[in-house]
């Protein structure tokens, strides 16, 4: 990946700072649910809730979800997301799929 979409991830890892475990956890479980593209960021969700007890794979289940094939379907569903989190993946995903 490219150091601006790395900039991008930091970003949207940043705007998750304020969540609580709880709330990740429960975005997780909602995302979980959904059948279309948006469901592959739960693992994000849930990783960021465990990296905080000491994981790491989030990180990398963002980078996947980005570089994915289902990019573009991603970037209409995430458009008008008011959520900063969603504004840096939108800005990663324009990185990444010029």
């Amino acid at each position: 990946m490219s150091a601006a979409v790395e900039r991008h991830l930091d970003k949207a890892f940043a705007a998750l700072d304020d969540v609580s475990v709880r709330e990740l956890e429960a975005t997780a479980a909602v995302l979980m649910r959904r059948k279309d593209c948006l469901g592959d960021f739960y693992s994000v969700f849930s990783g960021v809730a465990a990296a905080r007890l000491g994981g790491w794979l989030a990180r990398f289940h963002l980078g996947q979800a980005v570089s994915s094939r289902q990019a573009e379907d991603l970037v209409e569903w995430i458009a008008e997301a008011p959520a900063p989190f969603w504004a840096h993946v939108r800005d990663a995903l324009a990185e990444r799929h010029p």
